[in-house]
């Protein structure tokens, strides 16, 4: 089968048929006085251009000097001008072409010099129109095949058009064999047509366990599809930002429909013989399971696992259970949803790889990919964050596990226990996380300096005025903001001061850090209301000086703007954080 970017070269979607003349570069409408009408090269050349372009007054022109141009190859590949505009989704010309030449059924069945038939290119537009008077001419269209001996339901699907997918299945489902049908479901999952896929696997309920050329099935395709609004360097704001703008704009829905096509693929596998469940489990891809959990399609884990509890057994080719991928690729959730199997999910953390010698909390120890790291900001973060997971882990195993000491494979590397292995792996990501943190503390502290100096010295010089209110708000904001001011110092003070081991990653830096955000944040809006107290005295209310506080106060509020995710994502990864690895209860209700 044809791969989606081959089809799409080849219906005109990225480079279009070659000429049979150079043609000329003076604008995309062409007008008779540059046509040559009885010039048997020219005439095909500006019929190319019009049927590109939708330019049906030049296409007339042309059909009343050439009346069976309409059905003349004009390209080098062998492309007629239906086959262009149909390409190009020209409707409004097609359907006025299709009026005027008045085709035969067999002339629709034109192939070009890739063997694609003008209504090939048309479900290659995904113009449902098009297709639809095309059919209207000669039903049996959807049934002839183009390049690679492909349908065009197929092409259709390949390029993600859902809606001609519906449309054709009706007319050529019933004639495609096994092998077109596996691919027509394949394709639909690569291109994200989940509700199309479940339409395909109630037409054909066997395609669950039929193989493509690849030797996969649809679950094979579907355990490397992650989800759409996936990990990222994300704080708790944005992530719901984007559940909502993902749940109007669809992808919410796509979800769910993948899903339901996960499950409805897996009851019809685990009816099958425990022979044929083994194998569909074991090949092509002997860990298909462990690759989604590398992607973190913590849904179809989840799906599978409802479904056959046994799943949690399975190991691949290191003695690894999910729970051991799970915590080597760092993907809580998965963890948290066996973390709820009481009793059980001692005896997964008990397994361990007899050839190194590495049990769970090794795997724990280890430094994951840079993906994974990313999913919090800062390198002082990310290494609260792998201290949380090397001790969620720590809490669930026996406590010799902590002291066992692994046996690497390479000569030079010594036999370490976890912990020794954390240090080591870690090491870079602790330097990088004590500069990180030296580098926010001191610009952060320099802000708060600033701020200091000018309340201070604001405060020797307050604005005589009879407002006792006004005088008072000034007083009590400037008392505010140069006490704020002095604590933020002295909290990034801290942070430089401190030693940096492991364990101050865990509360003591990140805690620190929040407190001098939050009275560098509070400092700041107390300086600004004091100014704006001042310009309140010195000035009446006036535009000018209305102007200037407002100015003054946007000002600031945009450092604090700029700054505030820092303080958002420090306080979700320090107190929020701890209940990613809490058992969710809910792995096995439906």
């Amino acid at each position: 089968m044809a791969q989606p970017d081959q089809t799409a070269v080849e219906f005109g979607h990225i480079n279009p048929p070659v000429l049979l003349q150079n043609s000329d570069n003076e604008g995309t409408h062409i007008t008779i006085n540059h046509i040559g009408l009885h010039d048997s090269e020219d005439y095909r050349v500006h019929l190319y251009k019009a049927a590109l372009c939708g330019d049906w007054e030049v296409a007339k022109e042309i059909h009343s000097i050439h009346p069976n141009c309409f059905m003349e190859k004009i390209s080098r590949k062998g492309d007629t001008a239906l086959h262009i505009a149909a390409a190009g989704g020209r409707c409004d010309f097609v359907k006025e072409l299709l009026a005027h030449s008045r085709p035969t059924a067999q002339q629709l069945e034109v192939r070009n010099n890739l063997d694609n038939t003008a209504f090939c290119m048309a479900a290659a537009s995904g113009v449902l129109e098009i297709v639809q008077k095309m059919q209207g001419i000669n039903p049996k269209l959807p049934n002839i095949p183009g390049s690679h001996d492909m349908k065009p339901i197929l092409i259709a699907a390949l390029l993600g058009h859902g809606a001609m997918v519906r449309h054709l299945s009706p007319y050529c489902f019933d004639d495609l064999s096994e092998d077109d049908r596996i691919d027509l479901l394949i394709s639909a999952i690569n291109t994200d047509l989940y509700d199309v896929a479940l339409e395909i696997l109630g037409n054909d309920e066997k395609l669950a366990i039929v193989r493509n050329g690849n030797g996969e099935t649809p679950l094979h395709v579907l355990a490397r599809k992650s989800r759409k609004n996936g990990p990222g360097r994300l704080n708790s704001w944005r992530q719901r930002f984007n559940f909502v703008t993902n749940y109007l704009w669809g992808e919410q829905q796509e979800d769910e429909a993948k899903l339901k096509l996960v499950e409805r693929l897996w009851k019809v596998v685990i009816k099958q013989p425990e022979e044929t469940i083994s194998e569909i489990l074991s090949h092509p891809q002997p860990e298909f399971l462990f690759a989604a959990i590398e992607l973190g399609n913590y849904e179809f884990v989840a799906t599978l696992i409802r479904h056959y509890p046994d799943l949690i057994w399975e190991t691949d080719e290191e003695n690894r259970t999910i729970f051991h991928a799970a915590v080597q690729c760092r993907q809580e959730k998965i963890f948290s949803h066996i973390h709820e199997i009481e009793g059980i999910n001692h005896l997964l953390a008990a397994y361990m790889n007899h050839t190194n010698g590495n049990n769970i909390l090794h795997l724990a120890a280890t430094l994951p990919s840079s993906d994974r790291l990313d999913v919090v900001s800062g390198a002082a973060l990310q290494m609260q964050r792998e201290l949380l997971w090397f001790q969620a882990v720590e809490e669930i195993v026996q406590r010799e596990y902590a002291d066992m000491k692994n046996n690497p494979q390479k000569s030079k590397k010594r036999k370490e226990t976890p912990r020794a292995l954390f240090t080591q792996e870690h090491r870079s990501l602790r330097r990088d996380g004590e500069r990180w943190m030296r580098d926010t503390a001191t610009s952060c502290m320099v802000v708060a300096t600033l701020v200091a100096a000018v309340i201070f010295q604001a405060v020797f010089q307050p604005p005589s005025h009879d407002n006792k209110k006004l005088f008072w708000m000034f007083v009590i904001s400037n008392a505010l903001s140069l006490v704020a001011a002095t604590a933020s110092i002295l909290s990034f003070l801290a942070i430089l001061t401190s030693r940096y081991a492991e364990e101050d990653f865990l509360v003591s830096l990140p805690l620190k850090l929040i407190i001098g955000l939050a009275l560098l944040f509070f400092s700041i809006m107390t300086m600004l209301l004091a100014f704006t107290d001042t310009i309140a005295i010195i000035f009446p209310p006036r535009p000018l000086a209305i102007t200037i506080a407002v100015l003054a106060c946007m000002t600031g509020s945009l450092y604090i703007m700029q700054h505030l995710p820092l303080l958002v994502d420090a306080y979700h990864s320090t107190f929020r954080s701890r209940y990613l690895f809490r058992p969710r209860q809910q792995l096995f209700r439906d």
